[in-house]
């Protein structure tokens, strides 16, 4: 979840289920005996069964949908040395989900002007 969680930084996770997890905050979830956090941009229900949509605030395309059995809970607060930043409030949603957003749109931008810049060398 790089840039927003760093290898130093230190993340608090509150354990709950996918009905106490809004858009915009980030999900902890178990992925091949993984650990994932990633942005949750959305719900989907799906032959009665409950999903989150997520996908990294660096990605452009979202993750596979992930299902409410491998949710373990959200992050709340992200610590960087003395400084803590609380994710899990309207406001933390909102800057994660413009985050969201932008990154990707950035990323985008770029890797086609590379893919472009290519095209003009040839």
């Amino acid at each position: 979840m790089a840039p927003l969680l760093m290898p130093s930084s230190l993340a608090t996770v509150k354990q709950c289920g996918i009905g106490e997890i809004a858009r915009g905050d980030i999900a902890v979830f178990k992925s091949d005996d993984i650990f994932i956090c990633h942005r949750v941009v959305g719900k989907s229900v799906c032959q009665g069964k409950a999903f989150l949509r997520t996908r990294a605030d660096i990605a452009y395309a979202p993750d596979p949908l992930v299902p409410a059995s491998s949710v373990v809970g959200k992050i709340t607060a992200i610590q960087y040395g003395d400084i803590r930043f609380q994710v899990d409030s309207s406001v933390g949603r909102a800057l994660g989900r413009l985050m969201g957003g932008i990154i990707p749109l950035f990323a985008f931008i770029i890797f086609r002007m590379k893919g472009f810049a290519g095209w003009l060398r040839q």
